[in-house]
Formats: C-alpha cells, sequence, structure tokens
C-alpha cells in the first residue's frame, strides 16, 4: 500500500474538533494505538449540553470515554501504525490527476521533486478530505448536500485552575451549549489545552471582517461558561476560522477507485462526530479491499450510508440557527427523565438512535402541559420537528432496503 501526502510531514489539520467519541475509540483500540491515545489526552466521560439555558449532563454510559487530540498529534500515531503494517508513506507528493483504462482508474498523476510521475494501482482511494481531488476528477456524485448556515471561529487556551478544581466545570469534561442562534464549545484536549469555540450565523460572521478576532474574544465573553474561562488569558496561537462550507455525501465508489472520511461524507461538525466516522468508514473499507469484489464496495457504500444518515441530520439540526426553539428547549427542561436520559446516554454512544431518543407519548405528554400552562409557541416547532423525524426514519429505512438488496 503506497499513501500520499501533498504536504510535507509533520503536518497539522486544524480543520478538525479533534474529538474521537467513545465509539471511535473502538476502532483506534483495534488498531492497537488506543493505549498511546488514552496516554496523550485526558478521559471525556461527561458531556454538558445546554439550550435555552437548561444544562444536561450526558454520562457515557459504562465508564466510556472520548479523547481529544490535535491532528498534528494523533495523525502521526495513525501514520507510524500504517507504516508498521507495511504501508509506504511519501509526504510532498500532491496527486494532479487520474490514469485511466477506459472507465476505470488505474492509477494516479503525482508531482514529486518537481517531476511528474505516474504510479498504477489496483485501486485508488481518496482520503483526502472535503476538497478531495480524488473526488473531484471521478466526478462523485453529491447527494443530501446543503451550504452551512453557520460558520465559527476557534482556537487553543491554556487549561486554567477553575477548569480542574471548581463547580461547575469541574462536573464535565466537555461543553456544548446553543444560546439563540450562536453555539460555543468546550473540549480539553491534550498538551493541557482547551478548544474553545463560537459558532454564529454566516451572515453575522461576514459583519465580523478583519475583526475576527475581536468578535470572537466578545462572544467568548458574553458566555457565562466561555467567559471565566478565558478572562485574562491569550489563546495559544491563532484564532481559527471556517467562514464557508458545504456538507454532502458523495458517491464512494466506483470502477477501480473509492472514497473515505470528509471526502466521501462532509456533515456538520457541531456534534463532533468527523473522526469517528472517517476510522468506522475506514474500517469498514478496508474490510471490503479485503474481500476484493465489486459487491463488497457496494456494500460499503450502502452501509456507509444507513450508519450516518441519521447522524448526518442530526448535525444538519444541531447546526441550524434554529435549533434553540421553544419545543427544543422543552425537551431540555424534561432530559432528566430517567428514560430519556438513559436513551441520550446510549445515543451518544450510537447504541441508539438520535431520533429515538424522546418516546412519542412522552413529547405528547410534555406539549400538553406546555400549552395549559400557556406555552402556545411550542406548536409550531414541534410540528416541524416531528415531521423531521418523520422523513428522517422513511429516508433510513430507504436505505436499509438498498443495503439489504446487496447483503
Amino acid at each position: 500500500m503506497l499513501l500520499l501526502e501533498s504536504k510535507k510531514l509533520p503536518c497539522d489539520q486544524p480543520m478538525s474538533t479533534h474529538v474521537i467519541q467513545t465509539r471511535g475509540m473502538d476502532y483506534v483500540d483495534a488498531l492497537g494505538v488506543g493505549d498511546r491515545v488514552r496516554g496523550l489526552s485526558p478521559p471525556l466521560r461527561v458531556i454538558r449540553m445546554e439550550l435555552g439555558g437548561h444544562p444536561h449532563d450526558v454520562h457515557f454510559v459504562d465508564g466510556r470515554s472520548a479523547h481529544c487530540l490535535r491532528r498534528s498529534v494523533l495523525d502521526p500515531i495513525l501514520q507510524e501504525n500504517a507504516i508498521a503494517a507495511g504501508a509506504e508513506l511519501r509526504d510532498e507528493t500532491p496527486v494532479t490527476g487520474l490514469v485511466r483504462d477506459g472507465a476505470r482508474i488505474v492509477g494516479v498523476e503525482v508531482l514529486r521533486n518537481r517531476k511528474r510521475e505516474r504510479i498504477t494501482a489496483r485501486l485508488v482511494i481518496g482520503a483526502d478530505g472535503r476538497n478531495s481531488t480524488v473526488a473531484k476528477h471521478v466526478g462523485a456524485e453529491e447527494y443530501f448536500g446543503y451550504d452551512s448556515p453557520r460558520g465559527g471561529y476557534w482556537a487553543y487556551w491554556p487549561v486554567p485552575r477553575e477548569w480542574v478544581e471548581d463547580a461547575p466545570y469541574s462536573l464535565f469534561d466537555m461543553y456544548l451549549g446553543f444560546e439563540g442562534d450562536s453555539a460555543r464549545f468546550v473540549f480539553h484536549a491534550d498538551g493541557d489545552l482547551l478548544l474553545i469555540g463560537t459558532l454564529s450565523p454566516m451572515d453575522r460572521l461576514a459583519r465580523f471582517g478583519s475583526n475576527h478576532e475581536e468578535a470572537y474574544l466578545k462572544e467568548l465573553a458574553a458566555s457565562p461558561v466561555t467567559g471565566p474561562l478565558t478572562a485574562g488569558r491569550k489563546p495559544v496561537g491563532r484564532v481559527l476560522g471556517l467562514k464557508k462550507a458545504r456538507f454532502a455525501f458523495r458517491t464512494p465508489v466506483g470502477p477501480g477507485w473509492a472514497l473515505v472520511g470528509d471526502a466521501g461524507l462532509h456533515k456538520d461538525p457541531t456534534p463532533g462526530n468527523g473522526i469517528t466516522d472517517a476510522l468506522r468508514d475506514a474500517s469498514a473499507l478496508a474490510t471490503a479491499i479485503v474481500e476484493g469484489s465489486e459487491r463488497a464496495l457496494a456494500r460499503y457504500w450502502r452501509r456507509r450510508d444507513v450508519e450516518s444518515f441519521e447522524l448526518y441530520r442530526q448535525a444538519e439540526d444541531m447546526g441550524s440557527p434554529g435549533y434553540d426553539n421553544p419545543f427544543n428547549a422543552l425537551v431540555w427542561e424534561n432530559l432528566h427523565d430517567p428514560i430519556v436520559a438513559r436513551r441520550v446516554a446510549l445515543a451518544a454512544d450510537r447504541r441508539a438512535s438520535p431520533y429515538e431518543v424522546v418516546p412519542p407519548m412522552k413529547a405528547l405528554s410534555w406539549l400538553g402541559r406546555a400549552l395549559l400552562h400557556g406555552r402556545f409557541d411550542v406548536v409550531p416547532s414541534f410540528v416541524e420537528g416531528s415531521k423531521r423525524a418523520g422523513d428522517v426514519q422513511r429516508e433510513h429505512a430507504y436505505r436499509k432496503k438498498l443495503l439489504d438488496a446487496i447483503s
């Protein structure tokens, strides 16, 4: 196996939340590098999620933990593991085109040491991100695509004493809060650093202009959670931003080629599922390659869609400026319900669908109580959310039929 990297290694990939969710750690363990990851980053066992002023702490089931490593730390671990398994890694070797034999891809054209070179391959895999060169050259079809309604800024900050010792920070390890049309997040990363960011509608980001760092700091200061963590301190390194993004599925297989990670599926980063999904799909694609048939590759495609669709729509929901709506606020008020709290924890570990967290009868009961108290504003968002959930479940069932037809 030959791995090609366009940049000089080691390099960083800052356009990432860096979180490896609990299910992602299962794949890291399967690669044999789980202990290294755990040794470099603190365990993240509790995420505080807040909406409309209502916080809810999600405890991962069975004492499991997520981990957050900067890509400059995680990627070399994965690269070393691949080399140890027999792969060859060449950096500073950008792919400039593909080699074809009729409709089939049989290799790549690269630029190495200022010289053009052709490299043949039985299968060309694009693991080259959301702006994938391979996807572009094969014309991979996009579906369920949309432009992100929000963008954001983030930076690393030194871990303050309060985060470790004082409540409420000592009660949780990650934070994701929604307020109005904005969101804020805090992840405890490796290197004794916090990754702290804000998400805002695109039209507001456009108004930041060259004062984006000042606006970012003001948004952090305005929050009772992020304000105390950053007051009187300076970020470590640059403030980074994403002001434009498109999220979509791409057809991930074709004659002689395949896509994995963001190259084949780029979703809203608000829930922090990107690395976990990339690890999952890389494992599934490896299994298909070992099997060695076109049918196996098609199965990889359809299984990816089944396993991703609900998560993709959940990420779209959470990334919407309208996520902080009256009905979602009502749900947050009732997350202390033991049945619902358990389902939230199972969904966080991918043992339950995010669209099955609230049983329909409970939702109707909460709605009825809200109406008795004159909270009629919950009705439109309840109706819209119910329709949305129904549409998602129907599409998911259809994707499952496509998979079953191959299996």
